[in-house]
């Protein structure tokens, strides 16, 4: 069987029920809506045995998309933006007072570097409310970031710095952001996942870490990616479906191809230098909103 590697609980989903034919899987909850174009789909696994089958923990997967025919971000850019803070908004955990905003990935790698970008863009304020508790304006909440970098850099895995870091602040969420994989060309750098799962860094790309979530943290965590790349086996499978309805070697033939030729390549948009940017912006100002009352879409420029 061809291996598929996707981080998105939706395709994971899809794939499941696709390749045993039938229409839903017991346990796992989906509805979907759309907003000015933009797709939200909310994935619930209700079961650990449902999860397991699809290789994700039970739990709360939303996936935001933007429309495939985009040509200009912009036109969507505040509605997405909207989209996420109030998704974002109905994983927090009641009664959240300081959160620390994770930039999981390397800021080197421009396909890996979206965590490290959505850091730079967060309203930091924990330090403020020691230093200068009178001059916090109302609506402003305790929040700080971390951009550990990766154990090929630090000779630390991220985890353990997490964990440390976590220890020490002990703040009542943390919100992990990192770059994933997708199992579809049209999901790369189209789509945000958000869930209350956590996350294990790499494991789209074959290069699993620790795991970042409650059991190893004793504290919520939210994780948030994007899709950046796709696996060119992966790739391979989509063109092959595409042009031919004879999936009789088509298993043989990918692998043949991919093994000879291909089998450590990961494939990115030649783009992705502003599209990185892009939705690096998206996803800070959204946390930005979401965990301060005082920043609206309309006002968020001036806290940045």
């Amino acid at each position: 069987m061809i291996e598929i590697r996707t981080d998105l609980a939706v395709e994971s989903h899809d794939m499941y029920v696709k390749s045993k034919n039938i229409k839903e899987l017991p346990g796992v909850n989906i509805s979907k809506y759309k907003e000015k174009g933009i797709l939200v789909t909310r994935v619930n696994i209700t079961k650990d045995e449902s999860g397991r089958l699809i290789g994700k923990e039970k739990g709360n997967y939303v996936t935001i998309e933007i429309p495939e025919n985009a040509h200009n971000l912009s036109e969507y850019f505040d509605a997405i933006v909207k989209l996420f803070s109030t998704e974002l908004h109905h994983l927090v955990p009641s009664k959240v007072v300081t959160t620390l905003v994770v930039g999981l990935g390397n800021r080197n790698i421009t396909a890996d570097s979206l965590g490290p970008k959505v850091v730079d863009g967060i309203l930091i304020t924990r330090h403020l409310f020691d230093l200068m508790p009178d001059e916090i304006h109302d609506g402003i909440s305790p929040v700080c970031g971390l951009t550990p970098g990766v154990l090929g850099i630090t000779g630390i895995e991220t985890n353990e710095i997490i964990k440390g870091v976590t220890q020490r602040v002990k703040p009542d969420l943390v919100i992990a952001i990192d770059a994933l994989a997708s199992r579809s060309t049209g999901r790369i750098m189209t789509t945000i996942q958000l869930t209350d799962t956590g996350i294990t860094p790499g494991g789209g790309v074959n290069n699993k870490r620790g795991e970042i979530d409650q059991k190893t943290l004793n504290v919520p965590v939210i994780a948030i990616g994007v899709p950046t790349v796709i696996d060119a086996k992966t790739m391979a499978n989509d063109i092959f479906d595409a042009v031919s309805k004879d999936n009789k070697d088509k298993e043989k033939i990918i692998n043949s191809i991919i093994t000879d030729n291909f089998e450590n390549l990961i494939v990115t948009p030649k783009d992705v230098d502003d599209e990185i940017d892009d939705m690096a912006e998206i996803i800070s100002q959204g946390i930005n909103i979401c965990l301060h009352s005082a920043i609206t879409v309309e006002n968020a420029e001036e806290y940045n």
